[in-house]
């Protein structure tokens, strides 16, 4: 387990992935004694709870675990407010998706992705070719907990651009434990020679 901490109040537990940050300015100081404590997230969320499930259907609202949606496509679709969250199914896998995350919470009341039910973490592998499983775009007050990435160019990217239309910069607060990466070879990259297009587990970007 490793967590570190960057000049902007973003805070970072990561269990079990690999580690490469790209373009970062700040100071950061690594604990690797550092052991996360895993909590249920999808019972600590006060506010909306939206369920992504293998078996759901894109047509179903998403607001409990009866009724889950089925896609990643139809799940970053979705917009989320401070103490909202969205929870993927453990033992479920999704195969050639990618989920794409553009709402922010706050230290005090954060945004949840991270898992619900019993059983192995949720995992998104083969997202493809040059493809990343979870990408958050100038989003903070997050905590990201519980999942598992394989077989892709990237696991989770957080990425900061201020070129990024209609999007608000925020860096406030951000948690991120207990996720596992495996596999991410140059086999999912078409160019890994290429400046920063190293294949990666986790990586920030700003």
């Amino acid at each position: 387990s490793i967590c570190f901490s960057t000049g902007s109040s973003i805070v970072i537990i990561l269990t079990g992935a690999f580690i490469r940050r790209s373009n970062i300015k700040y100071n950061v100081v690594v604990f690797p004694e550092f052991e996360a404590q895993v909590t249920d997230y999808s019972k600590v969320a006060t506010g909306t709870k939206y369920y992504v499930s293998t078996q759901g259907d894109d047509n179903n609202d998403g607001k409990s675990p009866e009724t889950p949606i089925k896609t990643l496509a139809r799940a970053s679709g979705i917009s989320l407010n401070p103490g909202d969250g969205l929870f993927l199914k453990r033992g479920d896998v999704w195969t050639g998706e990618q989920l794409v995350f553009r709402s922010s919470g706050t230290k005090e009341n954060p945004i949840y992705l991270s898992a619900y039910g019993e059983g192995e973490k949720p995992h998104i592998t083969k997202a493809g070719k040059d493809k990343i499983c979870v990408s958050t775009v100038n989003s903070a007050g997050l905590v990201i907990s519980s999942l598992k990435f394989s077989e892709s160019y990237g696991g989770l990217e957080v990425s900061f651009n201020e070129n990024e239309p209609g999007q608000a910069m925020n860096r406030e607060y951000l948690v991120v434990e207990d996720i596992v990466a495996e596999n991410m070879t140059g086999l999912y990259n078409s160019d890994e020679y290429q400046y920063n297009h190293t294949s990666f587990g986790f990586i920030i970007r700003s």
